[in-house]
């Protein structure tokens, strides 16, 4: 998925990365107005977050029980 304004010229990647262009797909999806800090504080306060993330990431997060402590301001 791409953000706003940002700019890929694939052709030049593939030059660095053969076969490349081949492997790339993007998906149009709505972006979530959400940082990463504002995930880390809702873990550390108990409030849902799995949707905020992909299933690999979310998972590695509880099973190494991060982000349980307080998010410093």
């Amino acid at each position: 998925m791409r953000r706003p304004g940002d700019t890929l010229d694939l052709e030049a990647l593939e030059k660095n990365l053969p076969g490349l262009t081949a492997k790339v797909r993007f998906v149009e999806a709505p972006l979530l107005d959400i940082a990463a800090h504002e995930i880390r504080a809702r873990i550390a306060e108990g409030r849902p977050y799995r949707y905020f993330l992909p299933t690999r990431v979310y998972k590695y997060i509880v099973e190494h029980n991060l982000y349980r402590q307080p998010v410093p301001e």
